[in-house]
């Protein structure tokens, strides 16, 4: 697992220019200058062929020679990252036995009403782990910690029989309505707590002296404070863990011109979230590399290989944040989403205008009069729908090459987790347990005490 945290982190490193900028600031930030020049042929790449090159298991079969640095990325992706690990490898780790693992734990008529098929399908593979994991670590209750309507909570009471779970949720409104759904149940309900998680929280541990606390899908800092719960009380035998919104992690603190049009509400300062452990200490991610791990690779090649991906509206919308900061309005305005048949004459630009800065009608005007009269600091309006058609195909290579290495940034923070996990005394892994095209975030983090 260091091996993996170490190539990630080099990788992480070395494209620290990919994974630090928008695509949104593709002309403030002049983003095409960045790219290598060896890099330029791949502005040349159909959809297809995109595809194949993101798909670091397909076999490259492509009209252009591929530069070497970008051969030698794919067979990193393809040896190191989690993504690609053997599931049955990973548990070994721990000594579960992979075939419990995969043992398959169908949801009641009633357990999948209102129930998402995405989450229908975690579920039933979430319970067959935790039966798993129990086998190897006898604990006699779960916490479901970010319960929220307690669809896993009510799954696991009818699967794991003599097992004591409690579901903690920090809505009131959650706790309630899960409660309502729990009152439909002739079998025993779950018992709800609504608290608030940090690593203090021991009191929704009860007295039981062998607990496996958890989270499907624990949003931003939650994910740590878990799993600074678990490490901090000798009672809890075992975490199962699900971490999502890493953009969040650190409060997300760090977000780009958050204070111009977010105001900065700082609050009360947490333990970050990342790094955690030691072996990271020195690791960095911005929140634009954070966010980009939230995003799903697996299905993005999967749409470019069906239909392809349209980025013009990337492109118009960078071209408005141009615009924008020319005339000193801000940075990341919350625009409206405009979806436009053409974008080919000035009069196409202007309405983009009118209906994207509605919500902004003093810079709305300010641009459009700018623009209408000439501007030494603006593009001419005439020449605007030919700079975005012109710069569309580089655009899509960044925007490609990015969810290229989004996992080696997820891979940072899930092995961050697994290493503060053995430094405090318990064995760890991750285990890739969901399809990533369905369940973008597909990875089970375990530790044993």
């Amino acid at each position: 697992m260091a091996d993996r945290g170490r190539i990630a982190s080099g990788v992480c490193s070395e494209l620290k220019w990919l994974i630090d900028h928008y695509i949104i600031d593709f002309y403030v930030d002049e983003y095409w200058k960045k790219v290598p020049s060896s890099w330029e042929i791949l502005d040349r790449l159909s959809d297809q062929e995109w595809s194949r090159v993101m798909d670091e298991q397909t076999q490259l079969s492509l009209s252009i020679p591929l530069p070497l640095s970008l051969i030698c990325l794919r067979s990193l992706l393809s040896a190191f990252s989690l993504v690609n690990r053997n599931c049955r490898e990973s548990l070994k780790e721990v000594n579960i036995d992979y075939d419990r693992v995969r043992e398959y734990q169908s949801l009641t008529v009633y357990e999948k009403r209102k129930v998402k098929e995405k989450k229908r399908g975690e579920i039933e593979r979430v319970v067959p782990l935790l039966r798993a994991i129990r086998d190897a670590r006898p604990f006699s209750s779960f916490v479901d910690i970010g319960s929220g309507l307690g669809h896993l909570t009510r799954a696991i009471v009818s699967s794991i029989p003599l097992l004591c779970v409690r579901g903690v949720e920090g809505s009131e409104e959650l706790v309630e309505r899960a409660m309502e759904l729990d009152e439909k149940r002739k079998e025993k309900r779950v018992a709800r707590m609504r608290v608030w998680v940090d690593g203090e929280s021991k009191e929704l541990l009860g007295d039981d002296q062998a607990v496996c606390v958890g989270g499907l899908h624990a949003c931003g800092d939650l994910s740590p404070s878990i799993i600074r719960l678990a490490l901090s009380q000798s009672t809890v035998s075992a975490c199962l863990l699900f971490g999502c919104c890493f953009h969040k992690l650190n409060g997300g603190r760090d977000k780009l011109f958050r204070q111009e049009w977010e105001g900065m509400e700082e609050g009360k300062r947490r333990e970050n979230g990342f790094p955690m452990s030691e072996q990271m200490k020195g690791e960095r991610l911005s929140y634009a590399a954070r966010e980009l791990a939230c995003h799903s690779k697996s299905a993005y090649v999967k749409q470019l290989r069906e239909k392809g991906v349209n980025h013009g509206h990337h492109g118009v919308r960078a071209m408005g944040e141009l615009l924008i900061s020319r005339v000193g309005g801000g940075r990341h305005l919350g625009l409206r989403g405009v979806s436009m048949e053409r974008m080919g004459r000035s009069e196409d630009v202007m309405k983009w205008i009118d209906r994207a800065m509605v919500d902004h009608p003093l810079l709305r005007d300010t641009i459009k009069e700018k623009l209408s009269h000439g501007c030494p600091s603006l593009p001419p309006v005439d020449s605007i729908p030919s700079l975005i058609s012109s710069f569309s195909s580089t655009l899509t290579t960044l925007y490609n090459l990015r969810l290229m290495v989004a996992p080696f940034v997820e891979d940072l923070i899930l092995i961050d987790r697994v290493a503060a996990m053995r430094e405090s005394g318990m064995t760890s892994t991750v285990v890739r347990l969901f399809d990533p095209v369905i369940s973008p975030r597909c990875f089970a983090l375990i530790g044993l005490r």
